[in-house]
């Protein structure tokens, strides 16, 4: 609440706030609020770094956005061939819509090994993705 009202106040560039309501919100597990900040962090304000492409992708799977956070992760990784984090999202999001090409090629892009999503997990039996609690 600090924060939004903060925000309100921030004439001169109110993203670095933006972010960190949107990633409270994350947390928080308001993702459709957190999807809006850091689409307005994207598109608005330009950042996009594959981290905050990548955390958008996070609020947009949260608020069930899968088309986006698709987007969202592919553009990550572009800007960034090594977050794992994305191409494992990806992986999963190409897996849930049965696309298994395209999960093998994300899959196979992460070494083996060196890699355990801190954000990610997959249920088989409901065949969706989720943001790890």
């Amino acid at each position: 609440l600090q924060l939004e009202d903060k925000l309100m106040k921030e004439t001169k560039e109110p993203s670095g706030i933006i972010e960190s309501l949107a990633i409270s919100n994350i947390y928080l597990k308001r993702f459709e609020e957190a999807y809006v900040q850091f689409n307005q962090l994207v598109d608005q304000y330009k950042h996009q770094d594959s981290r905050t492409l990548f955390l958008a992708g996070i609020a947009a799977i949260g608020s069930r956005h899968t088309a986006n956070a698709v987007a969202l992760f592919e553009l990550a990784k572009l800007e960034d061939p090594n977050n794992y984090e994305s191409r494992y999202a990806l992986g999963l999001l190409y897996l849930e819509q049965e696309n298994i090409k395209a999960a093998a090629i994300q899959f196979g892009k992460i070494p083996d090994g060196i890699f355990q999503s801190k954000f990610f997990d997959f249920d088989i039996v409901k065949k969706e993705l989720r943001v790890r609690n």
